[in-house]
C-alpha cells in the first residue's frame, strides 16, 4: 500500500476545497483536551496516525454529498453538504477527527456553547527540552495538565503569571521562513517586562519547534483510495473507524444506510427526522404538565 505524506501547512488550505467528508461520517465527538493531547504529540514528533482518502471514480461523485469541514466548531452544531458539487474532490474516510482538529487548532476555534470560541494557545516560556531551573513556572498550571508541553484553550490570553507568555499556536501559520520566524521570536520576547537568556531559550525553542511541526516535517500521510464500490468504501470506514474513538451502534447503523441510499441524503433525512422528534417530544411534554 503506497502512502503520500505532506506538512500540515500544506494540507489545512486544502480542507473544503480539495478534501471534504462524505455522508457516511460521523459529526465531530472529539473534546478539547483530545485537540490538545493532539498538538501536544505533533509538537514532541509523535506519529499522529494515517489518513484513508477516497478519490470517487466512474461518475459517482456526482450522486455524492459531500460535508465540509468545521472550522469554528460549536458543539452540537451541524453543518450542511456543500453546495457545489461541480468540482472533483477527495473524502476522508480515515482521518476526519484528526484533521478537523487540526483545522480548529491552527485555523479556528472551539466553543462548548454557542457563546464564543476559544482558541489554542501555547506558553513560550515553558520548553521542555530546556533546563527550566532558571525560569519561574506556573504551578497551578502545572498541575492540572498532563501535556508535555503548556497548551490551554482560551478565548484570550490565559494569565499573564510570571513564567507564561502566552501565543494563539494560530500565529505560526503565516510563518513561511526562517527570516520571518525569527521576526516573531522578537516579537514575543519584546511583550517581556524583561528577559534574560534562559527566556530567550525557551521562546526560541517553541517557536521552532512549532514552526518544524507545521511547516517543515511531513506529519501527514495517507493513502489514496481509487474505487466505486461503495460496499468496499463502506467496509474501509468502518474498519477503519473502530480503531480511535469507536462507532456506536446508531453510528454504524446510519453509515450502512447512508451507502445504501442512493437519492437521498440519509445523514440529512435522519437528522430531519431527529429534529422533527424533538420538538414533537417539547410539545406532548408541554401538554402533560
Amino acid at each position: 500500500m503506497a502512502y503520500t505524506t505532506g506538512t500540515i501547512a500544506s494540507i489545512l488550505p486544502r480542507l473544503n476545497a480539495d478534501y471534504f467528508l462524505p455522508a457516511v461520517q460521523r459529526e465531530v465527538v472529539w473534546k478539547p483536551d483530545q485537540v490538545l493531547n493532539l498538538v501536544d504529540s505533533l509538537l514532541k514528533g509523535y506519529p499522529i496516525g494515517t489518513l484513508m482518502i477516497w478519490q470517487p471514480e466512474g461518475g459517482i461523485e456526482d450522486d455524492l454529498s459531500r460535508y465540509p469541514f468545521h472550522v469554528h466548531f460549536v458543539r452540537g452544531q451541524a453543518l450542511s453538504p456543500s453546495p457545489d458539487a461541480s468540482k472533483a474532490c477527495a473524502m476522508i474516510l480515515d482521518g476526519q477527527q484528526r484533521l478537523t482538529s487540526l483545522n480548529i487548532a491552527f485555523q479556528g476555534s472551539y466553543a462548548v456553547r454557542d457563546n464564543g470560541g476559544e482558541q489554542v494557545w501555547i506558553n513560550l516560556l515553558q520548553a521542555p527540552d530546556l533546563d527550566q531551573g532558571q525560569l519561574q513556572e506556573d504551578e497551578d498550571s502545572a498541575k492540572e495538565t498532563s501535556l508535555h508541553h503548556h497548551l490551554a484553550f482560551s478565548a484570550g490570553r490565559p494569565n499573564r503569571n510570571a513564567g507564561c507568555l502566552w501565543m494563539p499556536i494560530q500565529d505560526i501559520i503565516a510563518v513561511d521562513s526562517d527570516a520571518t520566524l525569527a521576526q516573531l521570536i522578537a516579537r514575543q520576547l519584546k511583550q517581556l517586562p524583561s528577559h534574560g537568556l534562559p527566556e530567550k531559550e525557551a521562546v526560541s525553542t517553541v517557536l521552532t519547534r512549532l514552526y518544524s511541526a507545521v511547516h517543515v516535517e511531513a506529519n501527514l500521510a495517507w493513502h489514496l483510495e481509487a474505487n466505486a464500490n461503495y460496499d468496499r468504501v463502506l467496509e474501509i470506514f468502518i474498519r477503519s473507524n473502530n480503531g480511535g474513538t469507536k462507532l456506536t451502534t446508531s453510528e454504524l447503523c446510519k453509515a450502512v444506510m447512508t451507502s445504501s441510499w442512493r437519492c437521498l441524503d440519509a445523514r440529512e433525512a435522519i437528522r430531519d427526522l431527529n429534529e422533527d422528534l424533538k420538538k414533537k417530544l417539547k410539545s406532548s411534554a408541554k401538554l402533560t404538565e
